[in-house]
């Protein structure tokens, strides 16, 4: 429950699927052999990843876009800044799992989302709490460390 993956619209993958299915990967393949995702397919479609998660940080901040969802549609979970933060997070993840370039704008996302400041407003319950503080510094750690070409494979 404390896993950096498990506020992807708790459970539904739902950053992921968005994420693998712009890289033209089928999502179900992928959960059988994550490696399908590599560095070479990711940073072929980053920079406009990139300008995705931009628009959805317009969408949220802009309320003449609203109901119009960013995208014909793409993006129905997007309600809140919060929202993109995990979409960051979860960018995050694939980048490190693939040794792909991590832009800075994913960058500051993930090391400001993961401050422990800012993730205990999910009241986690006293039992989880440590283990969430564990995770989020060891996720900061790969992040501030990463190397593009450098694969680091997430467990936490």
């Amino acid at each position: 429950m404390t896993d950096i993956r498990y506020l992807d619209s708790l459970r539904d993958r739902n950053w992921e699927r968005y994420f693998i299915g712009f890289c033209n990967l089928d999502f179900h393949q992928y959960c059988h052999n994550e490696e399908i995702l590599t560095q070479d397919i990711l940073e072929c479609h980053l920079d406009e990843l990139v300008d995705r998660i931009i628009g959805f940080i317009d969408y949220v901040y802009r309320p003449k876009l609203r109901p119009r969802l960013p995208s014909h549609g793409e993006g129905y979970w997007v309600l809140s800044m919060d929202d993109i933060l995990i979409g960051l997070q979860i960018l995050g993840v694939l980048i490190l799992q693939t040794g792909a370039y991590l832009p800075d704008i994913v960058r500051r996302g993930i090391l400001y989302s993961t401050l422990w400041e800012y993730d205990r407003k999910r009241a986690w319950s006293e039992p989880f709490e440590d283990k969430r503080k564990e995770n989020l510094a060891r996720f900061q750690d790969a992040i501030i460390n990463h190397k593009r070409g450098q694969s680091v494979k997430i467990t936490f």
